[in-house]
């Protein structure tokens, strides 16, 4: 039985806004005056809908729409020619449809050549594609409309006249009232799947369902990683749309939490639309989030209706769900992406028997765009807010503001000095920091969950050298050092391996140690290759540099007090961890470099320089309290080792300790 957890509210009650419930989502569609229409299209297989829950009748529908669900209901012939379009991707699912229709004359394209498949509908074009279709079928298309009733007749185009003659005998094309046409107007996708249906009707054809429709899902499934609990198995799943593809990846553990993450690949304009639904049963439920504006948490009592772009905390009878609604991007070169806010997605909450039923709801994406978003369910409480350690996690662990987690990793607000660069611009972090936090959370199962799969899909990123390359471009790095996009950064390469010690020592996960490994070997090629030196025999230290580029164009760098630190913490804890010393004592080699060179480090206010440059000279602002977390990392697993204290890094870090006390920097471990 499970115990329900008393909540509480450290804020006071906020009433955050709930949106009208939008015409979204199969429930809605079934009362749509079109449903039988849209059931007919879509058990035939003529049109795709934008998902599984989704049709958006009320969408304009696409020039690639219609050419496609004719291509269907002639059984998807084949083409017998090459006619090609210069915007028509070969890869497209549309394409075999577009070639056969312009083989066959059923369409001709635009005299530049295109066929701007993404295109609204018009009416008098779905006009001229019926008849012409009708034409290559050898129907009857004699009949012809009295367009003169209509005041806007002139309006058709030359090409379409006969065709929009034919439609409105046929009454496949009827006027928008008695005196008005409408021929350019844009056809709705529910417009579109009534006269599909009445057409097939006037032919006599009964189009059988798709029989490639199966081709279009693909899923794969097989054991990602091990915990101390046990397998957690990876599900993912591409469907192919019309418009839309839609890629899912699944983590499922064996406490039944289940990470879902999820991306909307716009192949076409796309309109919005449910992208996922999941359920929760019971009946009392509540909702928290963070306002990182007022730095203050909310809660409230679960209702229907549609909470706008937010991570939310979801409690029904003492389950917990986390969503992180649909945002959306464009990429850009450099594995930079643009965050667009007016194609933001939300999350519509309706009451249902026995539970409640969520939608995750994609806003409208132009072509070239992607939506991505990220959930968590259980049959547990996965976070106890009765603890202000977790409150004050959660507030920190958020993936709408500087932080982003995205279908293909973990990105962060993009600096000014980053190439390319522009508003709402994110670059792909290698360090993936909440994530490595996560790995350190033990005992909290949304940490493990999410932090376990984040970081799994972020070792992949590893490359034949061994460590994540930053691909954004850095304007400052290419000027003083010549280092190009894609280089090496040792402290957020660190960071990231460093996360895999720390899921391997809290979560069990410990397979992750290959290419942990492999880092730690190239750590060392690197420390090895790109360091300053100081002393000579058994009294020689190193500072280690701290950027490298493959293409060897770069320049010798600085050494980063903070990366040398971090560096080698990591190199102490994978020598205790596989018990082979060459890496602990490449970390004594670095110590020793920090005791040849502390004085340089010191500042007269007590503060430290932040890097050693290759001219000899210490400089540069020191991060507030970042460098003296290393410190004391770095002195805890060396007094660990050599059973007792290192003279100078406890004097860089009592220094530190000073100017942090008189600054007011509080955030700093003890």
């Amino acid at each position: 039985m499970r115990k329900k957890i008393r909540i509480t509210v450290l804020a006071v009650l906020f009433c955050l806004p709930l949106l009208g419930v939008k015409s979204m989502g199969a429930n809605a569609e079934q009362t749509h005056w079109a449903a039988d229409a849209i059931a007919f299209v879509e058990q035939a297989g003529l049109m795709d809908g934008m998902s599984d829950y989704s049709f958006a009748p009320d969408a304009a529908a696409s020039r690639a729409c219609i050419v496609q669900a004719v291509y269907r209901l002639e059984g998807q012939p084949a083409s017998g020619a090459d006619t090609t379009f210069s915007d028509v991707d070969m890869q497209a699912g549309y394409q075999s449809a577009v070639q056969w229709s312009a083989a066959n004359g059923i369409i001709t394209g635009y005299e530049d050549g295109t066929f701007r498949p993404g295109d609204a509908l018009t009416r008098e074009q779905m006009a001229a594609v019926l008849y012409r279709y009708a034409g290559y079928r050898g129907e009857d298309c004699s009949a012809r409309g009295d367009l003169s009733v209509f005041d806007d007749a002139e309006q058709i185009n030359a090409y379409a006249r006969e065709a929009v003659s034919w439609a409105n005998a046929q009454g496949l094309l009827t006027g928008m009232s008695d005196s008005v046409l409408s021929p350019r107007g844009t056809v709705t996708r529910a417009q579109l799947a009534t006269i599909l249906q009445r057409l097939a009707d006037q032919f006599g054809l009964t189009p059988e369902a798709d029989t490639d429709a199966d081709n279009t899902v693909q899923t794969a499934s097989y054991t990602a990683f091990t915990t101390s609990l046990g397998p957690v198995e990876r599900t993912e799943t591409v469907q192919t749309l019309t418009e839309v593809r839609h890629e899912t990846r699944r983590y499922t553990d064996t406490e039944q939490c289940v990470v879902e993450m999820g991306r909307t690949d716009a192949l076409l304009d796309a309109p919005a639309h449910t992208a996922a639904v999941f359920h929760m049963d019971g009946y009392s439920g509540t909702v928290r989030w963070f306002d990182r504006s007022k730095n203050q948490w909310y809660e409230k009592p679960l209702e229907e209706g549609t909470l706008p772009r937010g991570m939310y905390f979801i409690r029904v009878d003492g389950v917990d769900s986390i969503v992180v609604t649909a945002q959306a991007y464009t990429a850009h070169e450099n594995g930079m992406i643009e965050y667009l806010p007016d194609s933001i997605g939300g999350l519509t909450v309706t009451r249902e028997d026995g539970g409640w039923s969520f939608a995750l709801q994609v806003g409208d994406l132009p072509a070239g765009a992607y939506s991505d978003y990220l959930l968590l369910t259980s049959n547990q409480q996965l976070i106890d807010w009765t603890q202000s350690a977790s409150l004050a996690r959660w507030s920190n662990y958020r993936f709408t503001d500087d932080n982003r987690w995205c279908y293909d990793g973990y990105y962060y607000t993009a600096p000014s000095s980053y190439y390319p660069y522009g508003e709402n611009y994110f670059y792909s972090l290698p360090a993936a920091h909440i994530a490595g936090k996560m790995a350190r959370d033990a005992g909290e199962p949304a940490s493990r969950a999410l932090g376990l799969a984040m970081i799994d899909i972020m070792r992949v990123k590893q490359n034949e050298y061994g460590f994540i390359p930053s691909e954004a471009g850095s304007t400052w790095l290419k000027g003083d050092y010549n280092i190009d996009p894609g280089y090496y950064d040792t402290r957020f390469n660190t960071d990231f391996w460093l996360a895999n010690l720390n899921a391997v020592e809290t979560f069990g996960v410990t397979e992750w140690m290959d290419r942990t490994r492999v880092y730690a070997d190239f750590l060392t090629a690197h420390a090895q290759q790109h360091h300053f030196s100081f002393g000579s025999g058994e009294d020689e230290g190193w500072l280690v540099e701290d950027y490298w580029h493959p293409n060897g164009l770069g320049k010798t760098t600085h050494a980063s007090l903070n990366h040398h630190a971090a560096e080698a913490v990591f190199l102490y804890r994978f020598a205790n961890y596989t018990g082979e010393e060459s890496y602990a004592e490449l970390a004594d080699c670095m110590v020793r470099g920090i005791e040849h060179t502390v004085d340089l480090w010191l500042l007269p206010d007590h503060n430290l320089n932040y890097s050693y440059k290759p001219d000899g000279t210490a400089s540069g602002n020191d991060y507030p309290s970042l460098t003296y977390n290393d410190l004391l990392d770095l002195q805890r697993l060396y007094t660990q080792r050599h059973g007792e204290k290192n003279e100078a890094i406890q004097t860089l870090m009592d220094n530190k300790l000073i100017w942090m006390t008189a600054n007011g920097v509080t955030d700093y471990n003890k």
